[in-house]
């Protein structure tokens, strides 16, 4: 069945992104800040592995991908908790990319990357890699998301 176009016409480049998410939530006691971790995370499910294999997500299309957001579940620090520094970074292949952000939870619950993109070619896999540099609270909760813009 062919596909209409909206009403007032085509659909514009700019108005055809799309949105990659994934929300994931560890269960029983699991959580993604472990001192000096690393863990990936899977777009599109709610896989979370030590192993990157785990998580790869094999690109249908090739395309850019920007603007990466990402908020946990655990709360700014209120007085005395220690909270790590985590480190997500979009890789490509198994390489990281320029597409990263921190995000020091003591301080807030939200961070972002709208400077830097990276190219994909259909068949590259994308994973998240999820790194944490000291103790402190954990999340049983991420939400990620990110742009992808097909060429």
């Amino acid at each position: 069945m062919p596909i209409t176009p909206p009403p007032g016409g085509p659909v514009s480049a700019a108005v055809a992104k799309q949105i990659l998410f994934s929300t994931t939530r560890l269960g029983n006691g699991g959580n993604i800040n472990n001192a000096n971790s690393t863990n990936y995370i899977s777009m599109g499910s709610m896989t979370i592995s030590t192993a990157e294999v785990d998580t790869e997500l094999v690109m249908p299309c090739a395309g850019t991908v920007t603007n990466l957001y990402v908020r946990t579940g655990s709360t700014a620090a209120t007085g005395g908790e220690s909270f790590p520094v985590t480190t997500f970074t979009i890789r490509k292949n198994g390489v990281d990319t320029a597409v990263t952000l921190q995000l020091t939870q003591e301080t807030s619950t939200t961070s972002s990357d709208t400077t830097h993109s990276v190219e994909f070619a259909a068949g590259d896999l994308l994973t998240i890699s999820v790194v944490t540099d000291s103790s402190g609270n954990s999340t049983s909760f991420v939400s990620i998301s990110m742009e992808f813009v097909p060429l």
